[in-house]
């Protein structure tokens, strides 16, 4: 059974706290860098928290699990932005190990919810049979080709 309450998660504190941390470190650059990489920096860590909100709301299993599955998206994506901010040297190397170790630290407790969400509710996730095809044309009921 999922909370109702987000901030009752811990994944989504984490969430939160990691786009806290990113804004502080972005507000400190100039305005190029904030309009390019630090723009889509921040996009993506905010969308990690609503990522994890927008999984509660769903109803069903699936889905949930589906967003859940969204939120390591946006995970791979903050660190694809945090390590081209490292290389143009735009965070400092305390600044990128403080933010590689939160985001280390969420990978890690996102997988853990979703292995948690994946437990509560196994025949859901299940894949369903594929329908069985069906050959054409039917070789064993005598069919010949025309051709010879």
């Amino acid at each position: 059974m999922m909370p109702e309450d987000m901030t009752s998660l811990k994944v989504y504190d984490m969430a939160e706290k990691l786009a806290d941390e990113v804004w502080t470190a972005v507000m400190d650059w100039e305005n190029a860098e904030q309009a390019t990489v630090g723009a889509e920096l921040v996009k993506t860590t905010d969308n990690i928290g609503a990522a994890i909100a927008e999984a509660l709301g769903r109803r069903g299993f699936q889905g949930n699990r589906r967003a859940i599955r969204l939120t390591r998206g946006y995970l791979k994506a903050a660190e694809h932005y945090m390590r081209r901010a490292y290389r143009r040297k735009l965070l400092a190397d305390k600044e990128a190990a403080t933010l590689k170790s939160s985001v280390d630290e969420l990978t890690l407790v996102l997988d853990a919810y979703l292995a948690r969400a994946g437990a509560s509710n196994k025949e859901a996730d299940a894949p369903t049979p594929a329908p069985k095809s069906r050959n054409f044309p039917p070789r064993d009921r005598g069919y010949r080709s025309s051709r010879g």
